[in-house]
């Protein structure tokens, strides 16, 4: 049989009411409430169950009782924060989704809100650079922006005009200086020279890049402004080792992509025996690529990528030899510290900084079959 649920006192009820009542302002703070008789009326009680409420409520001050006049509230309900917290705007080449943002740019964005909120109390406000640029400004006037950090490769044009805008701003990941705003880079240049000379140095002398173009959009049709200088970086240490053959393949940077560039750079050259990739992910293609036409990696076939992802282990099943950059919060830290000393003088010189890549060497390189 159903047990039925026991019924409250009727004393907790009135109590529970009460306290709603009063927390919520109904009752508001320094008001006295109706006498007993009328009270225990209004609530269908008698005097001695809203007695018996009333005198909880008074040890848990939320009400006094004053002889001969009655029970006043003395709880007062606090009103929310009206502290206007500063903000920081990050305007991103992307819809605005973070789920859509990429490993690299989503741990950026995590660090600098997470740096802003523990050191200043700041808040952080995503902004897609899709926008209308008369949009984005009227976001930052009317969501009172202290300053601006534009994440990856910006069309030229774009710069100029957020430097319109008047207030501090740091360019990351692409190198704006030309424009007179300050930046933050990955050294990639050094990283693809790193890498390839490690490639050199283990005797493979037939060595391909990978590089990553954005078809249109927010930066153009050309190569991407890192995967140039990676780019310049794997020509220089051919030239250095005396080699003349290169092999380009400009493509999207994804797995799909890495397979499609290894057969294109297999065709160009069969001799082919190692390459170096923008990203990871175009080296997982390349590896599967490789595989596929029943080449064995680290063996027949050597691969290095970039960045270091950790997403990578999950559908690699060899470790990859990789250029990482510096740590995502050393990353963000630079550009608050960019940001912030802007703030403080707005006359300095244009500044830049440069930030290390470290080559990681793992299974997918070996010495040239």
């Amino acid at each position: 049989m159903e047990k039925r649920a026991k019924k409250s006192p009727a004393y907790e009820v009135v109590l529970k009411r009460l306290q709603e009542n009063i927390s919520r302002g109904i009752y508001p703070f320094g008001e006295l409430l109706e006498p007993e008789r009328e009270l225990a009326s209004h609530m269908d009680v008698n005097r001695q169950t809203l007695r018996k409420a009333l005198s909880q409520l008074v040890t848990l001050n939320m009400l006094a009782h004053e002889p001969k006049i009655g029970h006043r509230v003395v709880y007062e309900k606090l009103k929310p924060a009206t502290v206007s917290k500063d903000k920081i705007a990050l305007i991103y080449y992307r819809p605005t989704n973070l789920l859509q943002m990429d490993f690299y740019y989503g741990g950026v964005y995590s660090e600098i809100a997470l740096q802003l909120d523990q050191q200043l109390g700041w808040l952080i406000q995503l902004i897609s650079a899709t926008k209308p640029i008369d949009e984005i400004r009227e976001i930052i006037k009317s969501e009172n922006i202290k300053g601006l950090i534009t994440l990856g490769v910006m069309k030229p044009e774009l710069m100029v005009e957020f430097n319109k805008f008047g207030i501090p701003l740091v360019s990351f990941d692409f190198d704006a200086v030309e424009f007179g705003i300050d930046s933050v880079v990955t050294d990639d240049y050094e990283g693809a020279r790193q890498a390839t000379n490690l490639l050199i140095h283990m005797g493979h002398t037939n060595i391909g890049y990978m590089g990553h173009v954005r078809g249109g959009g927010i930066v153009g049709p050309d190569e991407e402004f890192s995967s140039t200088l990676r780019h310049q970086g794997y020509l220089a240490s051919l030239k250095e080792a005396g080699i003349s053959k290169s092999f380009s393949s400009l493509t999207n940077a994804s797995v799909e992509s890495g397979v499609k560039a290894f057969h294109q750079l297999k065709s160009e050259c069969p001799d082919l025996t190692a390459l170096v990739a923008f990203v990871d992910e175009m080296a997982v293609g390349a590896i599967r690529a490789a595989e596929s036409c029943g080449l064995k990696v680290p063996e027949d076939f050597s691969v290095i990528g970039f960045g270091d992802n950790p997403y990578i282990k999950t559908i690699s099943n060899i470790g990859l030899s990789t250029v990482r950059s510096e740590k995502l919060s050393e990353l963000a830290k630079a550009s608050l510290v960019l940001l912030f000393q802007r703030m403080k003088n707005s006359s300095k010189p244009v500044m830049k900084e440069t930030m290390a890549v470290e080559l990681i060497v793992r299974e997918s390189t070996a010495q040239c079959p």
